[in-house]
């Protein structure tokens, strides 16, 4: 994402370096029968890569070939969101209710910023991060006690959650390809 802004200046240094290879080969070729198809020929070895990886990005974007660190940040890792059109899809019905809580692990990033981009205007739901998560969080608890209270579970140091939290899973989706999962719990209030 960064480095589409810095490649746009190499972007006349390519087309010059096209330049001359075409020039080249229409060189050594002169001018016979192959003289016009070399140079479509030598664009469509240059822009076949590019295309291949276009077309496995669109219709199979899980598997594409990718730089593995843009493969793991926007599809196959903790960070990429799956799961969380789904999450926006219930809290907006369970919001129609009346007022919810959802608490998130983490305070900036994917979570609580996915989830507040679609709800932050409904005044019927409070969105909280939090960060770090050695042990239930003791207001998301105290809210569970007033209303219907959510908490998201996303990264990696999280997959195996504490048996003594006061959770029950109500939704769980696996990040791409990877072995991490994006789960959403019902908190269950404490007497």
């Amino acid at each position: 994402r960064f480095i589409y802004f810095m490649s746009l200046f190499l972007l006349p240094l390519a087309a010059e370096g096209l330049d001359t290879v075409l020039t080249f080969s229409k060189k050594i070729i002169k001018y016979n029968k192959y003289y016009n198809v070399s140079g479509v020929l030598i664009i469509f070895v240059i822009i076949s890569y590019s295309a291949l990886s276009c077309y496995e990005l669109i219709t199979n974007p899980k598997l594409a070939p990718i730089a593995t660190s843009d493969s793991n940040q926007y599809l196959n890792n903790w960070s990429a969101g799956w799961g969380v059109n789904d999450t926006v899809n219930f809290l907006k019905q369970e919001m129609s209710k009346g007022k919810i809580f959802v608490g998130t692990e983490g305070t900036f990033g994917l979570m609580p910023l996915s989830l507040e981009l679609y709800l932050v205007d409904n005044k019927n739901i409070t969105i909280k991060g939090y960060w770090p998560i050695n042990e239930f969080p003791n207001e998301a608890l105290s809210y569970s006690k007033k209303m219907p209270a959510y908490f998201i579970f996303y990264q990696p140091q999280h997959q195996i959650i504490s048996s003594e939290f006061p959770i029950k899973l109500i939704y769980e989706k696996r990040a791409g390809d990877s072995n991490y999962f994006y789960r959403m719990y019902k908190i269950i209030p404490r007497s």
